[in-house]
């Protein structure tokens, strides 16, 4: 199995889909992509790990890079490293008494935990494409915008969140 070290390149609303899609950039060649659709929740976790923002209170992620850091577990890499039925199936290998274990978790999880605690992100290469990536709403071509994402609005849509809105159930907005 051949690794291909990848950055996050973007994370971007899918127009077709109407979904968040995080866009993983081949280190070395520059010309090869992973695109991976990821939940709303999990793209914004990722967008805010990229600007380096955080909540006044933690995020799953930062809950998770907490007890990491309070069990003195370092994460040592992410691999996406297969798909199966469409789905992208990854690992993150921590490093605990001296020995490594790999976990299996979400790719969308393992890079919102890699990017909060700057562990490298690999691909196995057969998953890679090349495929042509607009810049047009990233000026350096590096990235870091998630279409109309906004922090403001963001924490805005938090302040309205209410528990019944977990269960399903519809808010009264008066329709």
């Amino acid at each position: 199995m051949a690794l291909n070290k990848v950055t996050v390149m973007d994370v971007r609303i899918d127009v077709y889909n109407k979904s968040p899609v995080v866009i993983l950039r081949d280190v070395e060649s520059r010309e090869l992509f992973l695109p991976i659709w990821v939940g709303d929740m999990e793209a914004i976790s990722i967008q805010m790990a990229l600007e380096h923002k955080s909540l006044e209170r933690p995020l799953t992620h930062d809950l998770l890079v907490n007890i990491l850091d309070t069990l003195d577990v370092a994460p040592r890499m992410l691999k996406i490293n297969r798909i199966e039925d469409q789905t992208y199936f990854a690992e993150m290998v921590i490093e605990r008494d001296g020995g490594s274990i790999a976990i299996d978790c979400r790719p969308s999880d393992g890079i919102a935990i890699a990017l909060r605690k700057g562990v490298p992100i690999y691909v196995e290469n057969t998953l890679l494409y090349e495929i042509k990536i607009s810049d047009s709403d990233s000026p350096d071509g590096e990235g870091g915008s998630l279409g109309e994402f906004d922090h403001d609005q963001f924490m805005d849509f938090l302040k309205g969140i209410q528990p019944k809105d977990f269960r399903g159930e519809s808010k009264d907005d008066g329709s």
